[in-house]
């Protein structure tokens, strides 16, 4: 059974599977994030990369006229590199919001339109490609600070956005706010909202793999996963779930994790013609 909580501020939120309550970030009020998703010693993290990234002066993100009707959200998922032809096919005037190792194997002949990146650890290098394609890269405060710095040094374009205020943690930072749950698939989804899509599609946005290994659990699908990945799909599920409620708005999904209850499976013939 859905459990719905509203709260003081006119927040509301819908409680996962994983037990994370995930805000309606449709609504217009003053955000906040009710879980506590982050240990003292996080705050600590945070706090030294967004001074360090305030230091090496990163540029905060303004919507202002940046308006998509159309996007698709790439990860690097179950077989990416072998459905890129699906990409080069999509319309014109759909949006590439690119996440996790995507641009490191970036061979699409197609650009992208948005790199968002939120990881505040060292390991955040590993996003960091070889070849010499910068994308506009949209960035939490918190992320790792030597990224940051590396991609503004290499000729990118960064932008910095808020994540949505915990409560035990408030930032230096005066910026666009996004709620990501430590999740740059999640910071992509309300940046799609923000920038008024209206159709979207989840593209490889999954954490699947063929064989069983230890400790990994079956899809319906058939394809296996690891059940930390089952919590940041089931909180991708509630934001999806507060975003097919704006009016207008259609959401699919072309991945190989666990099929979303409000969101329907897209093939790859389907692909395409979501967009039509």
């Amino acid at each position: 059974m859905m459990r719905i909580r509203k709260h003081p501020t006119g927040n509301q939120y819908l409680l996962t599977e994983a037990n994370i309550w995930v805000r309606d970030f449709s609504v217009v009020v003053k955000p906040l994030d009710i879980n506590k998703l982050s240990t003292k010693q996080d705050y600590s993290l945070y706090f030294e990369n967004e001074i360090a990234n305030e230091r090496n002066n990163l540029a905060v993100l303004e919507i202002g006229s940046m308006k998509y009707h159309s996007a698709v959200i790439v990860s690097d998922g179950y077989k990416f590199k072998e459905k890129t032809k699906l990409l080069e096919a999509l319309p014109s005037g759909v949006a590439v919001i690119a996440t996790n190792r995507t641009l490191v194997k970036w061979n699409v002949d197609r650009k992208i339109d948005f790199f968002v990146v939120n990881n505040p650890y060292n390991e955040c290098m590993n996003y960091m490609p070889s070849h010499r394609y910068y994308p506009r890269c949209i960035v939490s405060t918190r992320t790792c600070p030597q990224f940051v710095k590396t991609y503004k040094e290499r000729g990118g374009v960064v932008l910095g956005y808020v994540p949505t205020h915990e409560g035990y943690y408030s930032s230096p930072y005066k910026s666009l706010n996004l709620d990501d749950y430590r999740n740059p698939v999640c910071a992509s989804i309300h940046l799609a909202q923000r920038l008024g899509v209206t159709k979207l599609l989840l593209f490889c946005c999954d954490d699947s793999f063929d064989a069983e290994r230890p400790a990994a659990v079956k899809l319906e699908n058939g394809s296996w996963t690891y059940p930390q990945h089952l919590m940041s799909h089931s909180i991708i599920g509630g934001m999806l779930h507060w975003y097919k409620k704006i009016k207008g708005v259609k959401i699919g999904d072309h991945s190989s994790g666990p099929f979303y209850e409000d969101v329907p499976y897209i093939s790859a013939e389907e692909v395409c013609g979501f967009f039509k």
